[in-house]
Parts: C-alpha cells; sequence; structure tokens
C-alpha cells in the first residue's frame, strides 16, 4: 500500500543539509572556471538532497507506525527507494560509524530504509547542519566536511556480546564526505561520522 510520500520543505532541507559553501582554496587551486564549480556544487548538493528526503520519508513512518516501513508501504516501493539510494552511492561504499564501525552500501542503505534510527525531526532541533565546507578537487571528486546537530535515538548492537539496547544518538558530530564523479552522475564514495565531546573539542599539542 503506498502511502503520501513526506517531503522536506525547502527551508527544513536547508537546515538539514546546509549550504554547500565552496572553500575558496580549493576552489582556486582546482584549475576550474566558476560554471564548473557551480555546477559541482548544485550536483553534489542534489546527492545530499535527495538521500535526505528518503531519510525523512521512512523515519516519519517509523516514528508515526512504530512498525517497519515495509509494513506500510510495501516491498515493491521499498524496493525502488533501494533503488534509488543505490543510485547515489558508489558500489564500494564504504560508512564508518561514530562507533568506529566500517559498513558498507548494503549495510548503509538497509538502516535507513528500516527507520531503526529515528530523527526527532530535520532541521532545526532535531537533524541539523551548522556549519560546512565543500573542497573541490577538480572535476570528478569533492569532500564535505560538515559539523551537525542531531537529536535522535536508535537501536544498537554490541558485536562482541550481541546485545542489543536503545541508544541516545543526540549530540553534535563532525562528518566528512567524499565524493566522485561516475558514469555521469555525482555519487557518495566514503563518509565518517565522530562525535564532539560534551566537555568541547579537544585536539593534541603540537610544540614548535
Amino acid at each position: 500500500m503506498s502511502v503520501p510520500e513526506t517531503r522536506l520543505s525547502e527551508k527544513q532541507l536547508e537546515e538539514t543539509i546546509g549550504h554547500f559553501t565552496v572553500d575558496e582554496s580549493s576552489a582556486r587551486s582546482c584549475g576550474l572556471d566558476k560554471g564548473e564549480i557551480e555546477r559541482i556544487q548544485q550536483g553534489v548538493r542534489a546527492v545530499v538532497a535527495e538521500s535526505a528526503q528518503i531519510t525523512a520519508k521512512y523515519n516519519e513512518i517509523a516514528g508515526r507506525t512504530g512498525a517497519e516501513p515495509v509494513k506500510t508501504l510495501g516491498a515493491e516501493e521499498v524496493e525502488a527507494d533501494r533503488s534509488r539510494l543505490e543510485a547515489l552511492m558508489t558500489e564500494d561504499y564504504s560508512f564508518v560509524t561514530p562507533f568506529g564501525h566500517n559498513e558498507n552500501r548494503e549495510r548503509s542503505i538497509s538502516v535507513i530504509l528500516s527507520g531503526l534510527v529515528h530523527f526527532d525531526s530535520f532541521g532545526h532541533d532535531g537533524f541539523e547542519t551548522t556549519e560546512e565546507s565543500l573542497h573541490i578537487h577538480g572535476p570528478g571528486a569533492a569532500v564535505l566536511t560538515s559539523t551537525v546537530k542531531m537529536s535522535g535515538s536508535g537501536e544498537t548492537k554490541n558485536l562482541s556480546t550481541g546485545d542489543v539496547h536503545e541508544a541516545d544518538f543526540s549530540g553534535t558530530y563532525r562528518t566528512t564526505h567524499t565524493y566522485v564523479f561516475e558514469n555521469a552522475h555525482w555519487r557518495l564514495e566514503a563518509s565518517q561520522m565522530t562525535e564532539i565531546p560534551s566537555g568541547g573539542e579537544e585536539a593534541v599539542v603540537a610544540h614548535s
């Protein structure tokens, strides 16, 4: 059974994914003109926006029904959305989670479609990008670094003991996403997410 698709408003989407401000130093050194840089900026943003819209859809259904979205949408629609997400990622996509676990494309997509990671909302006071910078490294590669604030929860499993429990994911995180231009489309190749400790950031002291 199909249901009306949840769509984030443009304001929600901008708060969720940020502005994709291009890093000036990378823009100067990549040898591309302004038009080419803008096309890369728009292409990467389109990948992130589509992923955010799909994630919001499954987040809303799981939160509203308390059940896996496939029970509401049906297998055919879920598989169509799986194909949409697969097209946004490279086949060898990898995601280093805040827990230090490395997940592949199949696992990352399954987590989104299950709705098991539940964000309180998208945009301000939910999943919000507070700062970001897009580093362009020529016509076929770009790296997006961001700071995001998250309010939400989900089930986690201890891979050593097998214990499953509900975890609070609320906090502030630094993320790095690498994009490549592949087969005439921008696609996400790798992601990494690290929580900023509640006591504040720390760095190794460098003595001159």
